[in-house]
């Protein structure tokens, strides 16, 4: 006995029969039938036939062309919205029956209905006419009820998340997962899951999040998806440097969190984000001048004492940078932190003051921007420039930079790995 819905949707076509099984079986408070021109007297005699008390309450939806593959999608789909909203019926209270009508009507409402529906319905039996080829004789017939194949083999979810990965849109991808971890089969929502943690880290490291990957890299989840995908190991190795190299606020990040934000400014520029790409190049080279400036003083964060300079140069330097001086401390900001190379006894550091200078046309690209104090928007050419520039100037080579695991998620494990 098939469960109760208190909606029903069925294409009509030249037999009743078979709709008024479903609609009997099924016990819809509310019908919606698609009918074409010549379908519809026969909807008529579904409504005279059914046996329910009290009867359903019965909408026609009528195709212009049933023949029409392409408009008998459209029209069906709208048809179908429009109903749900005037009966104000959740799809989920709904079943489609996809029996009668035309091969076309029935295609297109298939179609259609896997976009929304969870349950559909075919009226079947055991004898036919015209040597088992025909329709379903009367007083044989049963209804055959299957779940949506989108939503058990979560095609369309799986597919959406991962182009959503490849345009680095992480978080989304993560809800489309979960979400079709609700409706898919049993069998396969753990995998589904496994994926959604997956790619919720990689959103958090996108936002800078980094506190929870210990914690995951060491769980289940991963472990079970690195046995499938070996390239998650670089993925970890990478992380764990980040979580290291950030582990004390006080401290200067080195180099693991320079490149991922490089990586993250070259996933802005993957998603035409100019602006954002532009400012994180900013904080990069910012990021790389503290480094030298420790190096040279042992500063950490550009905040560096007096005494961490040369007591025969600490009378220049104050009258250099005394507007930065607060608190007792020099406070540099990116230029100024550059400039204080000249103060190095290493050679080497004193070479490198000139990096802000050979970057500092193109760094006004993103002062004169909306996100800083101007009012024009980056543009990709702005933003290629600083990225060249800045990977030159910081000796970098397009390989150092992390790129996100390049994996495709499907429901099925490739052969002779393990499924997860």
């Amino acid at each position: 006995m098939m469960r109760r819905f208190r909606g029903l949707v069925a294409t009509v076509g030249g037999s009743a029969d078979p709709v008024v099984v479903t609609i009997d079986q099924s016990g819809p408070d509310y019908v919606l039938f698609i009918v074409s021109e010549d379908s519809r007297d026969t909807a008529e005699l579904v409504v005279e036939a059914v046996e329910l008390e009290p009867p359903p309450l019965c909408d026609y939806w009528q195709v212009s062309d049933p023949q029409n593959f392409a408009t008998s999608y459209d029209e069906i789909r709208q048809g179908t919205e429009d109903w749900l909203g005037k009966r104000g019926l959740d799809p989920r209270e709904v079943t489609a029956d996809i029996t009668g009508g035309t091969k076309v009507m029935s295609a297109a409402f298939a179609l259609a209905g896997v976009e929304r529906f969870r349950e559909f319905t075919y009226v079947g039996g055991g004898e036919r006419d015209k040597g088992g080829l025909g329709v379903v004789r009367n007083g044989v017939e049963y209804v055959v009820s299957s779940l949506n194949p989108w939503d058990t083999y979560a095609v369309r979810s799986l597919e959406r998340a991962n182009e959503l990965l490849v345009e680095y849109h992480a978080g989304l991808a993560g809800k489309q997962l979960r979400s079709a971890a609700e409706t898919c089969s049993p069998e396969f929502r753990e995998r589904l899951l496994r994926f959604a943690a997956l790619v919720e880290k990689l959103d958090e490291a996108d936002r800078f999040h980094f506190t929870g990957f210990p914690t995951y890299l060491n769980g289940r989840n991963y472990r079970e998806l690195a046995t499938e995908f070996p390239e998650l190991e670089r993925f970890a190795g990478h992380w764990t440097a980040v979580c290291t190299d950030l582990s004390d606020a006080s401290r200067t990040p080195g180099r693991p969190t320079l490149l991922e934000l490089l990586a993250n400014a070259h996933r802005r520029a993957g998603q035409a984000r100019y602006d954002d790409g532009v400012v994180r190049l900013y904080r990069a080279v910012e990021l790389y001048g503290q480094q030298l400036v420790k190096q040279a003083f042992g500063a950490e964060l550009g905040r560096l004492s007096i005494g961490s300079i040369q007591e025969h140069q600490r009378d220049s330097f104050h009258s250099e940078f005394s507007q930065c001086f607060r608190k007792n401390r020099y406070e540099l900001g990116v230029a100024r932190l550059y400039q204080s190379l000249s103060f190095s006894d290493d050679r080497n550091l004193r070479g490198k003051k000139g990096i802000y200078n050979n970057l500092s046309a193109r760094l006004e690209n993103r002062n004169d921007s909306f996100l800083a104090h101007g009012a024009r928007p980056v543009s990709e050419t702005d933003f290629n420039t600083l990225w060249n520039g800045v990977m030159r100037e910081l000796n970098l080579q397009e390989r150092d930079i992390p790129a996100w695991p390049q994996i495709s998620m499907t429901l099925h494990a490739p052969r002779g790995q393990g499924a997860v």
